[in-house]
């Protein structure tokens, strides 16, 4: 029970990380 507590943090990680590879990937389209 001890990974309770660190789950949302680690959600909270992936989800901003695959937020910034997205919001690259849309300017570097933008760029071209």
């Amino acid at each position: 029970m001890k990974n309770r507590g660190f789950m949302p943090f680690e959600i909270l990680i992936k989800f901003k990380s695959i937020n910034s590879q997205i919001y690259w990937i849309y300017g570097f389209y933008k760029k071209k």
